[in-house]
């Protein structure tokens, strides 16, 4: 099954229309964000398994890329994410960074890249969320990083993530593919 990603060129619109639409499509992506870091801290249970949460950060991730034409659009839910993080209990101090760092990275990847099937844009959805453990285990001085490393090591931590980050893909591609909600 191929993909198709969308195009950023539209017919030409007025102004005043095209402000709108791009503010409604901005205040929805950034909504999409702080949703999925609401539902994170609003489904803290306890699994004891690094990288569980990002079944629902990179389904949301996904499924907003999925369903903008903006080029960016990751990056702006994950400025959604990172803006509530702070005030909703996250004692990582680099969680609103790897919020960003992961919009940021998956933007690029399908600027790079330009997957064209469903299965490169879930291996990228993972590969996006390693990115966290990665640079928690770079910096080394949060005690989330060291906790996590020194209790289930390195290799463990980074297969859990990409794990996490590949079924979050899967399920942020499968609900884009059934259900449309346009964020143009």
């Amino acid at each position: 099954m191929s993909l198709s990603i969308r195009n950023e060129t539209t017919q030409a619109e007025p102004a005043s229309l095209s402000r709108k639409i791009s503010f409604r499509s901005t205040l929805l992506l950034l909504t999409m964000g702080a949703f999925a870091t609401l539902v994170q801290a609003g489904l803290r249970f306890p699994l004891h398994i690094p990288g569980h949460q990002g079944l629902i950060w990179m389904a949301i991730l996904i499924y907003a890329r999925m369903n903008s034409s903006y080029r960016f659009s990751a990056v702006i839910c994950s400025v959604g994410a990172a803006s509530v993080s702070p005030f909703l209990g996250f004692h990582d101090p680099f969680a609103a960074f790897s919020f960003i760092l992961s919009g940021l990275a998956l933007d690029l990847g399908f600027i790079a890249f330009a997957p064209k099937r469903l299965g490169m844009v879930a291996l990228m959805g993972a590969v996006v969320f390693l990115a966290q453990p990665l640079l928690q285990s770079l910096i080394m001085s949060t005690p989330n990083a060291l906790f996590h490393t020194a209790n289930f090591g390195l290799p463990y931590l980074l297969l859990t993530h990409l794990a996490f980050g590949f079924t979050g893909s899967l399920i942020g591609l499968g609900l884009a593919k059934t259900k449309h909600i346009n964020c143009n």
